[in-house]
């Protein structure tokens, strides 16, 4: 992977930051690696691009079906972590973690 200033997240490896024109310069703007397409918005757009979500951008009609499997598995990967983390939020708050001893709230 080239160094692109700490940029870990693996939608880089499959586009390039491009400089943005018109009335939107302060967007990220990046160009898919397969079909050149520009998606202004950042990697999120990207991994949708490329995963073929149809979510808030057109589908790449180049991909590589490994890459496309490799978004994929970063979006199930991310959900089951984001589920994780509210299951462990909410057993937290029934527990009490969250408030004073008793369970109870102050006014």
């Amino acid at each position: 992977m080239s160094s692109r200033g700490g940029r870990t997240d693996p939608a880089w490896q499959h586009s390039e930051e491009v400089v943005g024109e018109g009335p939107k310069k302060g967007y990220i703007y990046l160009k898919c690696n397969y079909c050149s397409k520009i998606i202004k918005g950042g990697v999120k757009r990207v991994k949708n691009h490329l995963a073929c979500t149809h979510q808030d951008v057109e589908p790449c009609p180049n991909v590589p079906d490994i890459v496309k499997e490799e978004m994929l598995k970063f979006f199930k990967a991310f959900e089951a972590t984001k589920l994780a983390s509210r299951m462990t939020f909410e057993e937290n708050v029934a527990s009490g973690a969250y408030y004073n001893s008793g369970g109870s709230v102050n006014p």
